[in-house]
Order: structure tokens, then C-alpha cells, then sequence
């Protein structure tokens, strides 16, 4: 299926299964075009090319040239509209840093933080006397004083 349309100061051009769609301004600069009608219907489906209200031969070639090169537009429509990707910030950058850092450190997982800040207390301040409450929890003594109620008691170890 071919259709080329202009209503309303916007084309549509539909070919199999390619779809290009944009004001009549953008498809003059995509197409390379210096004017366009105002209105025009052409449709290979219905075998009919209407131009500004009048009809004429079909097929014509202008028009379905146009949809022989929707790939050609689709592709000037890309590059007119293409954004390029932000430059990274000043935070950004020193994310991606610290990540390369902790990364060839060992501490990309904030498991592994854990377990060298746990290693860490126990090697300077001895390790956790464990409390255990009612429910069999067992908890770190700084957990257990300031939540504990008066039910729990100490276990030794």
C-alpha cells in the first residue's frame, strides 16, 4: 500500500510497512523540496491521485516517488531530529569514578561494604555480643539496648 497526503499542514506517507508523518515545513526540508500543494490524496489502494481538490492522472510520478523514498525521508527526519546525549556533569562524572574506584577495590556491592565495616568493629572493637528476644531474634547489643524490652535476655555465646 502507497499513500501520500497533505491535510491540514501535515504529510503523511505510508509505504508497506514504513511510516513517515511531520509538518509540511519539516517534509520540505527532508525532502528537498521547494513547495508543496496545499491539499493532495494519493492513494494506490483506491487508484486515485486528488491535488488540491482537482483530480488527476494516476499514477503520477511525483507523488509516488515520494513514497518510494519514505526510507530516504524517514532517514532526513532522523538526523533533523537527532539530540545528542548530554554532556555528563560535574556529579556525574565523580559517580562514574567512585563506581570505577569501587570496583577495583572490591566494593561494588553494598554486601561487601557490610561485611568490611562488621570485620572492621570486630577487629578493633571486639564483635557484638549477641541478645536474643522473645522470638528468637538474635540482635547486636547496640540494637538490643536501645529497643530491648525487659522479657529479653543475654545468651551467652
Amino acid at each position: 500500500m502507497s499513500v501520500f497526503q497533505i491535510l491540514k499542514n501535515s504529510v503523511l506517507i505510508i509505504e508497506s510497512e514504513k511510516q513517515y508523518s511531520d509538518t509540511v515545513d519539516n517534509f520540505l526540508q527532508d525532502a528537498g523540496a521547494v513547495s508543496v500543494p496545499e491539499s493532495v490524496i494519493y492513494d494506490d489502494a483506491q487508484e486515485c491521485c486528488v491535488v488540491d481538490g482537482d483530480f488527476l492522472s494516476y499514477p503520477n510520478s511525483t507523488y509516488s516517488g515520494y513514497c518510494d523514498r519514505i526510507q530516504d525521508l524517514l532517514d532526513a527526519q532522523a538526523k533533523r531530529t537527532y539530540v545528542p546525549p548530554a554532556e555528563p556533569t560535574e556529579e556525574d562524572q565523580k559517580a562514574a569514578l567512585k563506581a570505577d574506584y569501587d570496583r577495583q577495590h572490591g566494593c561494588s556491592s553494598p554486601d561487601r561494604r557490610h561485611r568490611s565495616t562488621r570485620e572492621h568493629q570486630e577487629r578493633f572493637q571486639g564483635p557484638a555480643s549477641p541478645i536474643q528476644g522473645g522470638d528468637g531474634e538474635c540482635l547486636s547489643s547496640r540494637n538490643a539496648v536501645s529497643i530491648a524490652p525487659t522479657s529479653w535476655r543475654t545468651v551467652s555465646a
